[in-house]
């Protein structure tokens, strides 16, 4: 949308694209794309410019009627603003698990990671403890198994049921022995997601699959519960 807005000139300063800018998941890719199909693009090259400087254009604003206030009220922010220190990061385990339903297996952790800064989503100061945080998760010895290839995994995928009713587990893997649902969590432990996960469980079972694991991911505390 923000390409849409300029009236005069249009300034764009991106990122570096990715190894596979045809994939277009980056605005950068998208641009690098664009210069390719004019054969435009130079991997040296760091600024592209096109069209004409031109003087920019006086504009008259019109008046508009105004309306003075005579009383204004307003509160001293300090006497009412409460800081707590070690305040749960929210939004920042949702931004975990936002990263983890793109991982498919632990060698997509880099580029996802990259992806999401192109898109503006994270910044480089964030990458190292997003890093850290997400390998400590999927290197974990009960769940490293689960993020190699050569497993049939499906992240985010819907079981339908008869009535149209859809459940979506965050990643279940089909093994040659087991079937596993890994489900991530954001803030305190409850028994609703052990509820819900054994839920998931059932609707497997009576799909045909046997031999079902269930583990329950808590991204703050990075704990890991079996069900």
């Amino acid at each position: 949308v923000a390409l849409t807005r300029p009236e005069e000139r249009l300034y764009i300063i991106n990122p570096p694209p990715s190894l596979h800018p045809e994939n277009l998941h980056t605005v950068a890719d998208i641009l690098c794309h664009y210069l390719q199909s004019l054969q435009l693009w130079n991997e040296n090259q760091q600024q592209y410019e096109f069209g004409r400087k031109t003087a920019q254009t006086g504009k008259v604003r019109k008046s508009t009627s105004s309306i003075r206030l005579n009383t204004l009220q307003s509160n001293n922010w300090s006497s009412i603003l409460k800081i707590r220190a070690n305040a749960p990061q929210a939004g920042f385990g949702l931004i975990v698990h936002e990263i983890l339903s793109k991982v498919r297996i632990a060698a997509d952790l880099g580029p996802v990671l990259n992806q999401f800064l192109g898109e503006g989503i994270i910044d480089r100061k964030e990458i190292e403890e997003l890093e850290t945080k997400i390998r400590r998760i999927i290197e974990h010895p009960q769940l490293a198994c689960y993020f190699r290839e050569g497993n049939d995994i499906k992240i985010e995928t819907d079981i339908i049921m008869p009535d149209g009713q859809r459940f979506r587990p965050d990643r279940v893997v089909f093994g040659p022995t087991a079937t596993t649902i890994i489900d991530y969590k954001t803030g305190m432990k409850s028994d609703s997601h052990i509820k819900q996960i054994q839920n998931y469980g059932e609707l497997l079972n009576q799909m045909g699959y046997k031999n079902i694991e269930r583990y329950l991911v808590y991204i703050e505390d990075e704990s890991i519960l079996k069900v």
